[in-house]
This record gives C-alpha cells, sequence and structure tokens, in this order.
C-alpha cells in the first residue's frame, strides 16, 4: 500500500485511494504536460486526501434514468471554480484540458473525466486543498453540498438531476467563492 494512504482508514477506503494514486501516477506519466513538482506531491507522513468520486455516486439509490457521468456533475462544478480561479496544484495547470475548459472549448464533464471523476487534494493547491477540507468535506454538513442543493436542486428529485451544463456552474460558482474569501477572511474557519 502506497506510504500516501493513512493506514488507519477502512481496507475499501484505502483500496480506493490505491486506485486513484495508481491512476494518477498513470496520467501524469503519460501525459508530457504533467511535470513532477514538490508543491504537488505530499510531503512524508502527509496523504492524498480524496474529497470525491463519481464512482462514490453510482449505485445504491443513483437515479437509474441517469447516465452514469451525471455522477460527477457536482464534483466537476467545484473543479470548475478550482480551475477558474487558479488553484490547480502546479502539476496539472498547463493540461491542455485546463486552457480548453477555461476558453469554453471542453465541458463540465469533459473536465472532471480528465481526472478521473475525481476531486483530491494532489489537483488542488495547498491552499483551495484546506478550504476543501472544510467547504466541501466538512466535519459537519458539508456546506457545498448544501450550497449546490439548495440553489440548484429546486423541483429536481435529486443532485444528481442536475444539468452539467456552464449556466448552471455560473450559478454556482459566486457562491462558492463567496464561500472562500470569508474562509480567508475568518482565519480558515467557515
Amino acid at each position: 500500500m502506497d506510504e500516501r494512504i493513512d493506514p488507519n482508514l477502512p481496507p475499501e477506503t484505502r483500496q480506493d485511494f490505491q486506485d486513484f494514486l495508481n491512476g494518477l501516477d498513470e496520467l501524469m506519466a503519460s501525459n508530457p504536460h504533467h511535470a513532477t513538482n514538490a508543491d504537488s506531491t505530499p510531503s512524508p507522513g502527509e496523504s492524498t486526501r480524496v474529497f470525491d468520486k463519481g464512482k462514490w455516486h453510482a449505485g445504491g439509490e443513483y437515479p437509474e434514468d441517469l447516465e452514469p457521468e451525471r455522477g460527477s456533475t457536482h464534483i466537476a462544478m467545484y473543479l470548475a471554480w478550482a480551475v477558474e480561479n487558479n488553484h490547480i496544484a502546479p502539476a496539472f495547470a498547463n493540461d491542455d484540458i485546463i486552457a480548453q475548459f477555461r476558453n469554453r472549448q471542453a465541458s463540465l464533464l469533459e473536465l472532471i473525466e480528465w481526472f478521473d471523476d475525481v476531486l483530491a487534494s494532489d489537483l488542488l493547491t495547498p491552499e483551495a486543498a484546506s478550504f476543501s477540507d472544510r467547504y466541501y468535506d466538512g466535519e459537519q454538513e458539508p456546506l457545498y453540498f448544501s450550497d449546490y442543493s439548495n440553489l440548484l436542486t429546486a423541483d429536481l428529485p435529486t443532485i444528481y438531476h442536475v444539468q452539467p451544463t456552464i449556466e448552471n456552474y455560473e450559478r454556482i460558482k459566486p457562491v462558492i467563492q463567496q464561500r472562500f474569501e470569508a474562509w480567508k477572511h475568518n482565519n480558515n474557519t467557515l
């Protein structure tokens, strides 16, 4: 098992992390745009934190009438905010998909697919990863899901029914930014 993975996690979670790290390593090795960078590699004793994966939302109570990719829409919108606000780790900042998304030549789902439908601390700057610990994956109810649901799911049966459109992203983007600014202003608390 990779030393970046917390050995105290349940075995299934450790395996998910290992699978993610293996995929990330393969992606970085196969893509010449990925440069190794000390800022994007966890320090000894520091582990990669996986905030969310599209596959975590498939199955179970996931709506049968939706494509599996729609389970990543909320992740894609959060990652899009990170991209547009320069909160992507240096190892990924020059990937073609980043420029394509900024120029609206790539969709939200194409953006998240590039990153294997995963949002993890290694993809973000340290500041954005710290913010995500609180906002996206907070100890109590994560505020991001509350904001996302309150803003985008009115009259929809589930959060998965939110359309993965730029228009919907443009609605949630200022809310995420306001939360980020408040987090910075309040000494990293929400």
